[in-house]
């Protein structure tokens, strides 16, 4: 399965497309799993908060829980993000336990993630630096759920590499 940001204002249409689920398109879906850990949350909330201030392009909320519904009802082996910022999409992959490769080339993002990760609790992410068409060719890992967020003009080029 690949995802492709931005899903904002789609959700539904891909829930319905992927699984057939029966989606009422005119009715918002509530995806957040409710059994998530509190401290996940606090640091999502404090992510969000940091974006806001901090001008991070992290997908919205709501992209978030649809990322977490997927992982939690495909319960991928592998997953890849392509474009990992400051950890918030990440940490939405990685809740359910499941391995995260995650590639990213800024030094200062990844910093920031790595300590978002901490402080999360998360320890099944692994943090690939470099940019995404550099990296992919060299992955020996195959991956089942893969969620690209990076450059929008090199998506056709990370299609080909996957």
């Amino acid at each position: 399965m690949v995802l492709i940001n931005p899903l904002k204002g789609k959700g539904g249409l891909f829930i319905k497309l992927l699984f057939n689920i029966r989606v009422n398109p005119y009715q918002p879906i509530i995806l957040i799993n409710l059994q998530m850990d509190k401290r996940i949350l606090k640091v999502l909330k404090e992510i969000e908060d940091f974006g806001k201030d901090n001008y991070m392009f992290n997908v919205p909320r709501e992209t978030g829980e649809l990322l977490n519904f997927l992982v939690h009802y495909k319960k991928p082996s592998k997953i890849l993000e392509i474009g990992m910022s400051n950890g918030y999409s990440t940490i939405w992959l990685a809740e359910a336990g499941f391995p995260v490769f995650s590639i990213e080339p800024d030094d200062e993002k990844i910093k920031l993630a790595k300590g978002n990760f901490e402080k999360a609790g998360l320890k099944n992410i692994n943090v690939i630096k470099g940019k995404g068409l550099d990296v992919l060719p060299k992955l020996d890992e195959k991956f089942d759920f893969v969620f690209i967020d990076a450059i929008k003009d090199e998506y056709l080029d990370y299609f080909k590499l996957l």
